[in-house]
């Protein structure tokens, strides 16, 4: 019989681990929403970029994750949800919601109807893809394919691995201006095209489950890897 407890979505990835280690299958973290905005009206302290960390982290540990989407809080803006939903397909890979419950009388219309489709393809479209970070030295390696992305494997190395190991924790932009410079605005924006990051209220997480190195010698030849054009590599082949 598989066992599930529930846990704050601050638990880290080590307590995850341990407790898939102890029989716990599956976890209730009450992740209700990925706008730290909507979360602030529902009275929550946890943030967006918080909540995915957590589901991302609950992949890596192989746990199944119950959460449910809640909307509909006084108060709350179409915009808010917009920016979360545009992110959704970067998303897929990992645990999906249950479901979406109104709570109140915020939004409705377009915005709801997006929402609901939104969980739906998210729904639809988890069990079709993947995407997985391997360690390889100092070296990072990402295994993307998911529908929407394509088939690639990213290669990250140097400044471009520190950026990504920045950001396994929620970082403020802030923050990582100060210690990247002011080219790591273009950086973001490459990882978020390429759906390997989430962004909310200003803070930064990568999006990419752990697997073991051993890994790598299981997978499939790539079907293409990017690369940045020259200068210094975001993505570069393998070699």
């Amino acid at each position: 019989m598989r066992s599930q407890t529930e846990i704050s979505t601050e638990v880290s990835y080590e307590r995850l681990s341990r407790l898939r280690d102890t029989g716990f299958r599956r976890v209730r973290p009450g992740i209700d929403n990925l706008s730290t905005q909507v979360l602030r009206l529902a009275g929550s302290r946890a943030e967006g970029c918080g909540n995915v960390r957590m589901l991302r982290d609950a992949r890596t540990a192989e746990l199944s994750v119950e959460w449910t989407y809640r909307y509909g809080f006084p108060g709350e803006q179409d915009r808010s949800y917009a920016r979360a939903l545009a992110q959704f397909p970067a998303l897929h890979h990992l645990p999906p919601m249950q479901g979406a419950v109104r709570c109140g009388d915020g939004i409705s219309g377009t915005t709801e109807a997006a929402l609901l489709a939104g969980v739906a393809a998210w729904q639809r479209d988890h069990p079709l893809g993947r995407l997985e970070l391997v360690e390889d030295g100092s070296t990072l390696v990402v295994l993307d394919d998911r529908p929407g992305f394509g088939r690639h494997e990213y290669v990250f190395a140097g400044e471009a691995a520190e950026l990504l190991r920045y950001l396994d924790a929620p970082c403020p932009l802030p923050v990582l201006a100060a210690r990247f410079g002011g080219q790591v605005h273009s950086r973001l924006a490459d990882l978020r095209a390429c759906g390997l990051v989430f962004t909310d209220a200003g803070s930064w997480v990568h999006v990419l489950p752990r697997q073991a190195p051993a890994y790598r010698d299981l997978r499939d030849p790539p079907r293409s890897r990017p690369s940045d054009g020259g200068g210094a590599a975001m993505f570069r082949p393998s070699p």
